[in-house]
């Protein structure tokens, strides 16, 4: 469910339900984090099931794109700011997923040049197939394209581990707000029943991401996240790191917790799995998610039950582009500004003529392909690679339309460029490229932003600098 189909008296019906369920927590290993008061607080309240967890999360990262991090947490944080106000006890939490091995990923971001342009910085010291989590902290001070002072201030140098840097960070920025960040290898005493439960229900457990997915297909929509393995299973190697799927491990065979800890392994869940696991250690009432995160939660909800769990309230991040004063300054020059520009490039209206006939006809035949069942087993990365093209041709003639446009209105080429990398539709370069590492400029300027998206329920696109 959805805040768009809810209305705000019964988010807090729904919420006020978890919280008189008074779940306690164990056996949280956090104790060495050096937090706020205000965190270490918060912590204690869901320990003494005091509060409910509003919730979000990304991998450690150089601080990249806003959608990754800043728009989530932003919304985490003023969710919880209006339902203390309503009287629902809350606490905000992050989940720090330090076991992914996604590195790519997350040792880039775009940093912002002088006069506009976008240089791509990227760490490459480390191991593939290693967790996240074994990785050595870095110095974010480079010589070209460095950090900016705030951010490196809220970076630091005080922990050894590249995961624990990013919490840190975290905590400097928002720890005067209650925020509780939690990695997997702090869970590990408290999901230890977890595991125990997985290891009994795992068939039941795989019969229901079937039956999701199979549903999905059936109504033509993609699979966000398919499971290269029946169970969304990893184990983490306690000495080097590695990180595996468990049916690698095992040959295949069924989950056995006793022969996973016998080999050094320690059990770590996947994407479709970290929902079920979070949701067993915290008394998660709110999980605030992307869109495609929001997507790979369809395929895992029927997880819940078998588990005997309560599936949380799935609220969208808001969303936003931040548009620098020269981009608002260019723009004026040509009678135009960055919100009217944004709304007319979401292709709302026909494209016309023979683009959009052959647009319809594609969408159309990869719907009637799912619907007949080619999107299944191992042929459903094809259709899910389709959509993607299909996407991104749209997102390139959109871009040509705009860039048409402005060139029309006088700019350059070179101007016209410079300005759709902050403002394609709904922030999208920003999303993927741009990083906050030398944008943001002070506390100050971080709590400004905050405000920009203060009503959780406003799902207005936002423009703000």
């Amino acid at each position: 469910m959805e805040n768009s189909e809810v209305k705000p008296v019964e988010v807090l019906d729904k919420l006020r339900s978890v919280l008189d369920e008074k779940r306690t927590v164990s056996g949280l290993d956090v104790k060495t984090h050096a937090w706020s008061t205000e965190s270490r607080r918060n912590l204690e309240r869901i320990e003494k099931g005091e509060a409910i967890a509003v919730i979000t999360g990304q991998q450690p990262s150089l601080w990249g794109g806003p959608s990754l991090i800043l728009h989530k947490l932003l919304t985490t944080l003023n969710i919880v700011r209006w339902l203390e106000r309503e009287g629902v006890p809350a606490v905000p939490v992050f989940w720090n997923a330090s076991e992914d091995h996604d590195l790519e990923e997350m040792l880039q971001v775009g940093l912002l040049g002088r006069e506009g342009q976008i240089h791509r910085h990227r760490k490459e010291s480390y191991r593939d197939g290693i967790s996240a989590e074994f990785l050595s902290s870095f110095d974010y001070l480079e010589k070209e394209h460095s950090f900016s002072p705030f951010v490196q201030e809220i970076l630091g140098r005080g922990s050894v581990r590249f995961a624990g840097q990013f919490t840190q960070s975290l905590q400097r920025a928002f720890g005067d707000q209650g925020l509780v960040v939690v990695e997997p290898r702090d869970l590990v005493s408290v999901a230890s029943d977890f595991w125990g439960k997985i290891e009994e229900r795992q068939d039941d457990l795989i019969r229901a991401y079937d039956q999701n997915e199979k549903a999905m297909l059936d109504r033509g929509q993609s699979l966000q996240a398919p499971r290269r393995y029946p169970l969304p299973l990893f184990g983490i190697h306690e000495d080097t790191g590695l990180r595996k799927a468990h049916s690698l491990i095992s040959e295949g065979k069924e989950f056995s917790l006793k022969e996973m800890r016998a080999g050094g392994w320690r059990a770590s869940p996947g994407a479709l799995l970290r929902p079920l696991m979070a949701q067993w250690c915290l008394p998660i009432g709110v999980t605030v998610l992307g869109p495609a995160e929001a997507k790979y939660h369809e395929q895992l909800l029927g997880g819940f039950q078998p588990l005997g769990l309560k599936a949380p309230l799935i609220w969208p991040r808001l969303g936003g582009t931040w548009v620098p004063s020269w981009v608002n300054e260019k723009l004026n020059q040509i009678g135009e500004n960055a919100s009217d520009l944004i709304k007319r490039g979401r292709l709302d209206v026909t494209l016309g003529g023979a683009r959009d006939m052959a647009i319809k006809g594609l969408s159309a035949h990869l719907l009637a392909l799912r619907q007949e069942g080619v999107g299944r087993g191992e042929s459903g990365y094809i259709l899910d690679r389709l959509d993607r093209d299909l996407f991104s041709a749209l997102g390139r003639f959109e871009r040509g339309l705009l860039r048409e446009e402005l060139l029309e209105r006088g700019l350059s080429p070179r101007e016209g460029d410079g300005l759709l990398r902050f403002l394609l539709p709904r922030g999208a370069f920003q999303e993927r490229a741009l990083g906050w590492a030398s944008i943001l400029e002070s506390k100050q300027h971080l709590k400004n932003i905050q405000e920009t998206f203060a009503d959780p329920f406003d799902k207005e696109h936002r423009i703000y600098s």
